[in-house]
């Protein structure tokens, strides 16, 4: 289900023991990151505000929030319709349970991640993964996070979650729907033409992340099969990889 209702509190883990208590930990850090965020700046894991942001204080603009999110047939997440460069998702479109053929060479079809191990285990990989992601990382998101809905049930889990830029406040919003071994992945931004990087950024923090641990294969976004996107972005591979 959702998040229950809370007050806001600052979300930290800085050490997580490879233990039952592991899972503790991190479903408490995600309770704890499902608060609403205080009206002043962003969500409580936010970057201290900075002296521009200070000193030339501007409206938070989030964008509306998608009312057709969530897991579709066959575990598949909302596939990236807009025909803007700023969203990657691993599911194709689909018509009548056919998939699209042209979404094959589409620039913002992603590798979904996928795992060899129980479902428990790896929605406590992925859980782990969210809690640990730093506001700021290579420039982004420095407005934080929250999780805003979980849902799991003993075949497959689903985790929402929004970013949030740290001057203007642009949220972005990335799920993950697991099942049989496959994490459909989706990251997208709300607002604008282009999103300068940011949500590459942030597919590659994760699938680096996660790839690097036992028993997952995920693919890092790279300009190849995307080019359109980096070029219009105006970023380079060397941008999206980790330093």
């Amino acid at each position: 289900g959702g998040c229950p209702s809370a007050g806001p509190r600052v979300m930290r883990l800085d050490s997580l023991p490879s233990l039952p208590s592991r899972r503790a930990a991190v479903s408490a850090a995600l309770l704890a990151s499902c608060a609403s965020p205080p009206p002043a700046f962003a969500f409580e894991n936010r970057l201290p505000p900075d002296e521009l942001e200070l000193k030339y204080k501007q409206p938070r603009t989030a964008g509306p929030q998608p009312t057709d999110l969530g897991v579709r047939a066959g575990g598949a997440l909302k596939p990236c319709t807009d025909g803007k460069p700023h969203c990657f998702s691993s599911s194709p479109e689909s018509f009548d349970g056919y998939e699209d053929a042209a979404d094959e060479a589409a620039g913002w079809l992603v590798q979904p991640f996928r795992f060899d191990m129980p479902l428990a285990d790896a929605v406590a990989d992925v859980k782990e993964a969210i809690v640990s992601y730093p506001p700021g990382q290579r420039g982004i998101d420095g407005g934080g996070f929250r999780v805003v809905k979980e849902s799991t049930s003993a075949q497959a889990a689903y985790i929402y979650v929004q970013y949030e830029s740290r001057r203007k406040g642009f949220v972005d919003d990335m799920e993950f729907a697991l099942a049989n071994g496959v994490v459909n992945v989706r990251t997208s931004s709300r607002l604008g033409y282009l999103d300068m990087g940011v949500n590459a950024k942030r597919f590659t923090w994760f699938a680096e992340r996660l790839g690097a641990q036992r028993g997952w294969k995920t693919v890092p976004l790279r300009a190849k099969g995307h080019e359109e996107y980096f070029a219009l972005n105006g970023i380079t591979d060397k941008d999206i990889m980790s330093s």
